[in-house]
């Protein structure tokens, strides 16, 4: 079920050529500088999938007319002070779930957990 955080302000999308021609760190410059103004909210939404369509393939893209859901909002406030040092310390793990959600028989979703176990221990060969 393909979920998007939508964000208030809208989208700007880039061409790779305008974006070849930004710093490495435009999008967190970017971030700051809007944060300076207000927070920055997002919408997250669910498309729900409709009997048939595949919930195992990444690549399948589901009709645009399947229903969504506004699942919730998040806001960010401000930029931890120990944001560098905390990314090196986070691990993402999609397989890593809540109670009462189920992986779906994505191959995709059980090869990504041991490669980002792998990407986490080469940023902190001491964990």
């Amino acid at each position: 079920m393909p979920y998007h955080w939508v964000p208030e302000a809208g989208e700007a999308l880039l061409t790779p050529e305008v974006g070849s021609q930004r710093g490495p760190n435009f999008l967190r410059e970017e971030l700051a500088e809007r944060l300076a103004r207000g927070p920055a909210g997002f919408r997250l939404t669910l498309q729900v999938a409709a009997d048939g369509d595949p919930t195992d393939d990444p690549t399948a893209l589901w009709p645009a007319d399947r229903p969504t859901a506004e699942l919730g909002r998040l806001e960010i406030g401000s930029i931890s002070p120990t944001s560098a040092a905390d990314e090196q310390r986070l691990i993402f793990d999609p397989a890593n779930v809540a109670d009462g959600i189920e992986l779906s028989a994505d191959p995709i979703l059980l090869a990504r957990s041991p490669a980002y176990g792998v990407s986490y221990a080469r940023r902190n060969p001491k964990a």
